[in-house]
């Protein structure tokens, strides 16, 4: 009979308990920011294996259960139609406006009025950000946006305006082009109200659906891709000296958050065929 030490049954207990803080469950925060980091969640997807992602997935649904104060804008990042999403970032801003997450999710429901072509409607909300949030990671892209809603609205006096507003405030904002390309491509070179953008090393990805020859086309796109819920645009590129008209969407920060929403295009409408690039 093969003995076993009591110092070997010690030995292994103390492994169990080292590693068993690993397989608790993971926070709201924690689960937040796995969501906002790219990982996708599958809506109603549990996963019994255990392992780093079912951890997340089920403490995910735990917490949706709870009366957190945070659920509406959980529920928002994990819900694919863009409708109910943004009734779940609106729900959640209007009873949390003071919340960590606030912000983000004022930016969330002004992307999918930007998307839908409500452009009017989006302003109303990437307006929030400069005047409520002034120390949001979201300035930048929210007051750009913000100027280009209203621009392609036709508001082109209240751009003005508003340009010298956050020139005083935000002097030391860089404001760049490349927010204004549907307003650019459509009125044919109207002038920037922004200034050339300062070189930097920050990389940025967006998921381009497909590039053509002609400007109507994608248009089409564009307005199939937004009636969807995806924050689309048309960038006018020149290759080999002939010009395309890109369908993209999104701007994000890294290569994995644009493959969260390259998943999105693919379970959303079954479209396979977009890749992820880098935008210069």
């Amino acid at each position: 009979m093969i003995k076993i030490s009591h110092k070997f049954i010690f030995f292994i207990y103390s492994l169990i308990l080292i590693s068993y803080p690993i397989l608790d469950d993971k926070t709201l925060e924690q689960s937040i920011d796995y969501i906002l980091d790219g990982n996708y969640i599958y809506k109603d997807k549990y996963i019994s294996n255990n392992n780093n992602e079912s951890l997340y997935y089920n403490s995910i649904y735990k917490i949706l259960s709870t009366d957190k104060s945070e659920v509406d804008y959980l529920n928002g990042l994990i819900e694919y139609d863009g409708e109910k999403s943004s009734k779940h970032f609106k729900e959640f801003y209007n009873n949390n406006p003071e919340n960590e997450y606030a912000d983000d999710a004022v930016v969330k429901v002004a992307e999918f009025y930007y998307s839908s072509g409500l452009y009017m409607k989006s302003s109303e909300w990437y307006r929030k950000i400069p005047f409520e949030y002034s120390n949001s990671n979201h300035l930048d892209k929210s007051v750009a946006y913000f100027l280009n809603s209203l621009l392609i609205a036709g508001h082109k006096d209240t751009v003005n305006y508003y340009v010298e507003i956050f020139k005083d405030k935000y002097p030391k904002l860089n404001y760049s082009n490349e927010y204004l390309f549907e307003s650019q491509i459509k009125k044919n070179r109207t002038k920037s109200y922004f200034s050339e953008p300062k070189k930097n090393n920050k990389k940025l990805f967006s998921v381009q659906i497909g590039s053509f020859e002609n400007y109507d086309l994608a248009k089409n796109k564009k307005r199939m891709l937004s009636s969807e819920g995806f924050l689309s645009r048309v960038e006018q590129v020149s290759v080999n000296g002939k010009i395309f008209y890109s369908v993209r969407v999104g701007l994000f920060e890294s290569s994995k958050l644009a493959k969260k929403e390259q998943v999105r295009l693919i379970s959303r409408i079954g479209l396979y065929d977009s890749i992820i690039i880098e935008v210069k």
